[in-house]
Parts: structure tokens; sequence; C-alpha cells
């Protein structure tokens, strides 16, 4: 049997976990992880490497964002993020970044950062 697919487990694969059905990908899990994926578990594959993460091994996800031109005479950029992750839960951060920052991060990321006015995503 190949070992668990997913990162960190020493156990063999007894089961397949499929994560994607056009094409048709699989990964080979014990039946430990597949009870927890099958849970609905959060899991992240990790292109690179092909295993899955689980656990505290899944970086926290953005589940929600407001950027807005801060209006206290600074010519900065503040981002609140709201986050949720298996072991921590919901978090809220708060940043002030000045234009480049703001632009580096929206390039970063992805994230469409407003242009002088309040967004909501």
């Amino acid at each position: 049997m190949p070992e668990c697919r997913v990162l960190h487990c020493p156990n063999s694969s007894s089961d397949v976990f499929t994560y994607n059905f056009a094409p048709l990908q699989q990964a080979p899990v014990c039946s430990a992880h597949l009870r927890r994926l099958m849970g609905g578990e959060m899991w992240l594959l990790d292109s690179r490497t092909h295993y899955l993460r689980m656990g505290a091994d899944v970086p926290p996800k953005v589940v929600a964002h407001h950027v807005a031109k801060t209006f206290d005479g600074r010519n900065m950029i503040e981002l609140d993020v709201e986050t949720t992750h298996p072991q921590d839960g919901t978090r809220n951060l708060s940043l002030v970044l000045d234009p480049k920052s703001a632009e580096d991060l929206r390039k970063s990321l992805g994230l469409m950062l407003g242009k002088g006015e309040a967004q909501h995503h």
C-alpha cells in the first residue's frame, strides 16, 4: 500500500480521497484521514508536493476583506482582513499600509484593492 498523502501522516493508505472529478484527481489516504475529509474538515492540496495539508498545516483562509482610504490626511490604505482556520477559528486583522505596500499586497494576493474609495468583498 502507498503512504497516506496527508502531510506528516506516517500511516499507509487504505482508501482514496477524490478531490476533483474533471479531470479525476485522487489521493491515497488512511481511513482516519478519509473520515475527517469526508466530515468536512478543511484541507489544502500543496500543488508542489501533491500532499494534502490538514489541521495546523492549513494556512488561514481569507473569508472577507474591506479596504478604505484613510481620511485623516495621510495617504494610506486601511485593510481589514477576516480569516478562518481549523485550529484558531475566526480572527480579524487590521493593517494600515502606504499606497505602494497596498499595491504590492494586491498583486501578491490578487485582491482588488480600491483606488481611494471603500469597497466591500
